[in-house]
């Protein structure tokens, strides 16, 4: 269906700029192949060692890397790869601490932290608009879906996939993974009941990430 018209996005994030440097300490670059093509995202720390980003940022990788803001990088391998929900979990052996995962609401504003195109990190402002089921395909169009979605206000881009939204107190309320393609400054993100039921798996092996994204 066509985008909803949710109005311009806000034009602040309503965060203090030390909230803000502290959520970037938390905030990985994500980078692998996949066909013979790069693909890059954004991750975010949620535990000791422990990253989430989208499933369609690692779709078909065997190397992943992630970099951290220090500009270190590192190997992570996934423990979690979900296509239906687009959600993916990382684990790595570079840390950074850990952002805290809480509920999102219509009205709420922020920050989202992300890589927009694969190049230095971007806090775009956001207000959630709306919260929907939304009915889908997962990342391969092999399967109907249906996942809590937040419909933005946001201006985003490829490469902000993977990307937390922040709330002002630096609380994580869902996870960027979708431009609408039809309408500018509209954007989706997970709602953080798909990420905490992502989130309950078992992460003691790690797991393929399928195909890779034609």
């Amino acid at each position: 269906t066509p985008a909803p018209d949710p109005g311009p996005p806000p034009a602040s994030t309503q965060m203090s700029e030390a909230t803000a440097e502290q959520v970037a300490q938390s905030v990985v670059r994500v980078e692998g192949e996949a066909c013979g093509r790069i693909q890059e995202g954004t991750g975010f720390f949620v535990g000791e060692g422990v990253i989430v980003t989208n499933a369609h940022v690692v779709a078909g990788e065997d190397d992943i890397l992630v970099e951290l803001a220090s500009g270190q990088r590192a190997p992570a391998s996934p423990v979690a790869f979900d296509p239906a929900r687009d959600l993916a979990v990382l684990v790595t052996e570079a840390d950074a601490p850990p952002l805290p995962i809480g509920p999102s609401a219509v009205g709420a504003v922020g920050g989202v932290f992300g890589h927009p195109g694969g190049g230095p990190l971007e806090i775009s402002p956001f207000e959630v608009a709306d919260r929907i089921t939304a009915s889908g395909r997962d990342i391969y169009d092999g399967r109907s879906t249906e996942r809590a979605v937040l419909v933005l206000a946001a201006d985003l881009a490829p490469g902000d996939s993977g990307s937390a939204l922040v709330d002002p107190n630096g609380v994580v309320v869902g996870v960027a993974f979708a431009v609408a393609p039809d309408r500018a400054g509209v954007a989706y993100a997970l709602a953080n009941t798909e990420l905490r039921a992502v989130l309950s798996d078992d992460f003691s092996d790690v797991v393929d990430t399928g195909d890779c994204l034609v």
